[in-house]
């Protein structure tokens, strides 16, 4: 799943927020919060 996320924000910006959208609509993400964010906040050793 981390190589599909991965692939997904490498990709242009509008499918970034296409994949957005739908995760808030299936409840993975808050609305406003992004994939980016969401990675960072849930994978801390990625920052490293």
């Amino acid at each position: 799943m981390s190589n599909q996320l991965s692939l997904a924000l490498n990709s242009r910006g509008a499918e970034v927020k296409d994949l957005q959208a739908s995760l808030v609509k299936i409840g993975i993400l808050s609305p406003g919060m992004s994939l980016k964010n969401k990675i960072l906040a849930s994978e801390p050793r990625m920052l490293c």
